[in-house]
This record gives C-alpha cells, structure tokens and sequence, in this order.
C-alpha cells in the first residue's frame, strides 16, 4: 500500500495522464483510458493531448471508473475519458497509446533533449557490452517505446556499463513528453538480441527542440 501511494502524484498539480487505451464507443465518441498521474479533471475541463504527433485540444466530456460515471477524477484514479474536440472533433485515429492528456499548456512534446546516464553494469542486471556515438536502441517512457540515437559528447568514444555520463542530446524519431516532476526516471532498451538493457536518465539542464517548425525553445517554461 505504501509503495503505491508513493507513486501517486499531488492531486493539486496541473492534470497528466498517460494514455493506455484508445477506444470508440457508437454514439458517443472517442475515449482514452488510463491511470491519472497528477491532477484532477472534471467534466468540462479542457484538455490537451501532447506527444507524438501535433498537440490536439479536446473536452472532458465524460468520465466513468469501473462502469460508473463521475464528475470528477483525480491522481491514482484509473479512468475512461471521453473527449470531443475544441476545434475538430477528435478522431481514433488521432490518438495512441503513448500519448499524454493534460491540462492546457502545461506541458510540451520534445524529439531531443540532453540528460545525465548512468548504464547499469551486468552485476546491476544491465548490458555487458559497450555501445558508441550514435547507438540507436528502444528508449521506453512511460508506457511507450520508442526508437532513437544516442550522441556522446565530444572527446567520449564509448560508454561502459556501470559508467556515469553526460550524452549530447537524444534524437527520437517520435515526440515525446518529460517533466521534472522527479530527478530521476528509469530508462529500458531493448538490443538486437532481445535483452533487456537497464539504465537511468538524471534529469540535468534539459535543452530540447521541438520537432515541429517552430523555433528552438532554449528556455523551455512548459515544465512543471
């Protein structure tokens, strides 16, 4: 019980949820399923989906858990949300599991960001081997994976498991979301052989880029 209530963000944050499911119901619309992580949201509010693909605004309008309706939700509430768009409406094919829904402005999409990693050795459950500048494995956030490059800095040829390291920007090829709700958050790759390679993100001076054709935003504010 503890450890679950600890992974329970402030109900008094601005609202995040990560998209698990998308589904449509005849006659009613499209719905997003999922575990709120911070926040809450209630029927009417709102909302953003971030990550991916463009941001799209959409509406809350209508909640229900476990087949019953309510007017609200909050942080540890797995929901059904039921969305219609703002200035279109909201099509299945517009949304996937990955994806993020939150409140408006709160929180932005980046293909690249820069970050502190350690590489769990093989004593840790990690890799055994070390990788180079450009390596390209599945990075999973959340519940999605998604594949990207790593970049060492300059003078670094390689990485050891079980080093410290401060790789240059990461280039995903999907948009995807970070906060700074936490210092720290795991980071599973996948390699060609299937085993699971182990490691965490220390989250330090993100600099990132949005993938659309907006201008670089050295000074990020979307953060919370």
């Amino acid at each position: 019980m503890d450890s679950k209530a600890e992974d329970i963000g402030p109900v008094d944050g601005p609202f995040l949820m990560p998209i698990a499911g998308v589904y449509t119901i005849s006659g009613r619309g499209t719905v997003v399923s999922g575990r709120i992580e911070r926040g809450l949201v209630r029927v009417g509010d709102e909302v953003e989906i971030v990550g991916l693909r463009y941001t799209i605004q959409a509406t809350c309008t209508g909640l229900e858990m476990f087949h019953k309706s309510l007017s609200e939700a909050k942080a540890g509430d797995n929901v059904g949300v039921l969305l219609h768009g703002v200035k279109r409406g909201v099509k299945r094919e517009d949304l996937e599991r990955g994806q993020v829904l939150a409140k408006p402005g709160s929180i932005k999409a980046y293909a690249e960001f820069e970050a502190k990693v350690h590489v769990l050795s093989k004593e840790e459950g990690g890799r055994q081997l070390p990788f180079f500048s450009d390596y390209r494995p599945q990075f999973y956030f959340r519940i999605v994976d998604i594949s990207g490059s790593i970049e060492l800095p300059e003078g670094k040829e390689l990485v050891a498991p079980g080093d410290d390291n401060n790789p240059q920007p990461n280039r995903s090829h999907h948009e995807e979301t970070f906060t700074k709700k936490k210092s720290t958050m795991p980071w599973i790759s996948f390699n060609k052989t299937g085993h699971v390679e182990l490691g965490f993100f220390e989250q330090k001076n993100i600099m990132v880029f949005r993938k659309s054709d907006d201008p670089p935003d050295l000074n990020p504010t979307g953060h919370v």
